[in-house]
């Protein structure tokens, strides 16, 4: 029996569940950062003014999310990290046996954000309409849909990396 691909139901249950948590930005972030505390290899969360403060994320957007853990970590942090994401999202899907052919980001740009001080208000609001959009199995062929696809390459740090996302959530 072929067992590859089997992160596919695990990503596609993910992907639906993070839609409803547009509004739970927070919560997501202190999820990640309780992670980190624990000892898992995440995504830095912290973000710098212009004067070159750091603080904790205020927003994160469902590619980041899903970039904490298509990096280059390491197989073994990734699935622990995955394991963490079933419990906390109470997903039904099976743990993934492999994560062959899933496109990684460079660690030293998994945000598909820029900081605070190059970051547009409503750059975060539109990674989460394209996500929201590409979940919709009809929408994707709309015009709306590649208007929104547009509208989210123009957030600076969103580039080929959009399509890795899209890869990721379906």
């Amino acid at each position: 029996m072929d067992r590859n691909f089997t992160w596919q139901p695990f990503y596609h249950e993910l992907a639906n569940e993070l839609i409803r948590w547009e509004n739970r930005q927070q919560e997501l972030i202190s999820f990640l950062e309780e992670l980190r505390t624990q000892g898992f290899v995440i995504t830095p969360l912290h973000d710098k003014d212009r004067d070159g403060a750091r603080f904790l994320l205020n927003e994160i957007d469902p590619f980041t999310f899903f970039g904490v853990f298509n990096r280059r970590i390491g197989y073994v942090q990734r699935l622990a990290i995955l394991r963490q994401v079933k419990v906390y999202f109470k997903l039904q899907s099976e743990l993934p046996e492999d994560l062959d052919g899933i496109p990684l980001l460079n660690n030293m740009k998994s945000w598909f954000f820029s900081g605070q001080s190059s970051r547009r208000a409503h750059d975060v609001g539109k990674l989460w309409r394209v996500f929201q959009m590409a979940l919709a199995e009809k929408t994707r062929e709309a015009p709306a849909f590649a208007q929104a696809c547009d509208d989210a390459l123009t957030v600076k740090q969103t580039n080929v990396n959009l399509t890795m996302g899209l890869f990721w959530i379906r």
